[in-house]
Parts: C-alpha cells; structure tokens; sequence
C-alpha cells in the first residue's frame, strides 16, 4: 500500500492492522499452537491506533490513557469505490475515520429528481456523528469515491466508552 501525497500524518501503511497469519511457526513443538495475534502485536496495534486517533480533531485534546477504551475498540474497513459508507435516511452504525481515500456526500435535489454532490471529504475526516448523537438518521448518503482505509468506531461501543470517561463526554 502507499502513501497518498495528500495524505499528511494520516498517511500511515496500515499493516498493523492486517488479520494476523495463521501459520503455526512450531510445527515441530508437541505443545498447543500459537495464538494467531501475540500479546506483543495487539498492543503494538493499539499503540498505533491510539496514535491515529490523537491525530483526529475530535480526540486531540483527550490524553492518551482516555483513548485506549476507544483504541480498544476501534476496527479497521476498508470501502471500494462506489460502496455506501452511509445511506441516507439511516442511522449510522458508528464513526468512521477516513485514514486514507476520499468520500462524497451526496443529496437528492427533489425538483430535478437528481443526486448532487453537497461535500467531500478526504484523509482525516469523521463521518457519522449524527449517529452517535441520538442515533439520529442521517440526512444524505456518503459514498466512497475512492478505495478508502477508514477506522470505524461501533456506536454501540462508542457510546459505552463516552458514558465511561469524562474527558471524551466533553470532547
């Protein structure tokens, strides 16, 4: 993967967060397998997540020790172009962070039966916040425009973590 000239801090390879490989390294050993992911690679994976995300607009002013509940739950996606990162008249299922690609928002211009594009948003960006404020349905669709690598943020989770931490209620 390579790092898109736009891309800034954002423009992290993301191997970290690749499923770990399933091979059984002592295939000679009598003892149980390896686990797939070491303990040693998750933390790594959750060093740089929380990395990421102090990196956002939204979590740069929450200490580091606020963002590992989020870190922890935070999940990586991927969009091809053209897939629906939310349909509008939905509830989001959660915050997305564009880490790298690009997203347009679309709206339907009733008068001309139409869709147009209303904004784009680029590496950096969070979608989804009217999700996780009231489970309130979005208003438009937002659609990949390229292949995007995006951290997602399950509301459910989300919303778990704020009731839990001062710091991130008030960001």
């Amino acid at each position: 993967m390579t790092k898109s000239s736009s891309a800034g801090n954002f423009g992290v390879i993301l191997a970290s967060f690749a499923p770990p490989k399933s091979e059984d390294t002592q295939k000679n050993c009598s003892t149980a397998p390896i686990p797939a992911a070491s303990t040693l690679e998750k933390s790594m994976s959750m060093i740089k997540t929380e990395a990421l995300l102090q990196r956002i607009p939204l979590f740069t002013d929450v200490p580091t020790d606020e963002l590992v509940p989020i870190a922890e739950v935070t999940q990586k996606s991927i969009y091809k172009r053209g897939d629906t990162i939310i349909r509008r008249g939905h509830v989001p299922p959660g915050l997305v962070i564009i880490l790298n690609g690009r997203a347009h928002e679309l709206a339907r211009n009733v008068s001309e039966s139409k869709e147009v594009i209303l904004d784009q948003y680029s590496t950096g960006d969070c979608l989804g916040f009217s999700g996780l404020i009231g489970a309130q349905q979005h208003p438009t669709s937002i659609i990949a425009s390229c292949p995007i690598d995006a951290l997602f943020v399950p509301r459910h989770s989300f919303d778990r973590v704020i009731a839990s931490s001062a710091a991130l209620a008030s960001a």
